[in-house]
């Protein structure tokens, strides 16, 4: 590792917040997400609604997304100043990818909720599914140039 490299991780480092003010992002985000779900997508009048039994899965995995979108909030304003670190194309688009895998889950989970046509779903499909899929190839690639150029032997 080179010198330059080596200050720039360790300003980058020393700047980190405390770990309560990440935190308090996912909650302060995430729990009006999951209290405004129903608000900015309401159920459509005689949508089917699930039975009671299984109604605490649904409502802890809206909860988990809720959370999650917070995590996306918190990793886009604290995760930035990593880019100062590697501020190629590729860190930077691994970045978005990262974001939008962890944003995406809230809008797309109530998306699915209220949607009840075939071109709704399909627009779902490719707006949600597609990028997402396209994400994870971005990430892997980013994670293997780096894991290449640190040294690390297969």
């Amino acid at each position: 590792m080179s010198v330059s490299t080596a200050t720039r991780t360790t300003s980058a480092r020393s700047a980190s917040p405390p770990n309560w003010q990440p935190a308090l992002t996912v909650l302060a985000t995430g729990i009006p997400a999951f209290l405004l779900s129903r608000v900015i997508w309401p159920d459509a009048p005689g949508a089917a609604t699930p039975p009671i039994a299984v109604l605490p899965i649904f409502i802890a995995v809206s909860a988990l997304e809720s959370l999650l979108f917070g995590a996306g909030v918190a990793f886009v304003i604290f995760g930035r100043r990593w880019l100062s670190i590697n501020p190629s194309k590729l860190a930077t688009a691994a970045f978005v990818c990262i974001a939008w895998s962890l944003l995406s889950w809230w809008p797309h989970d109530n998306f699915h909720r209220v949607t009840h046509d075939w071109y709704s779903l399909a627009a779902i499909e490719v707006g949600f599914h597609v990028t997402l899929i396209v994400s994870i190839v971005v990430i892997a690639a980013y994670v293997l140039r780096t894991l290449r150029t640190t040294g690390v032997q297969e």
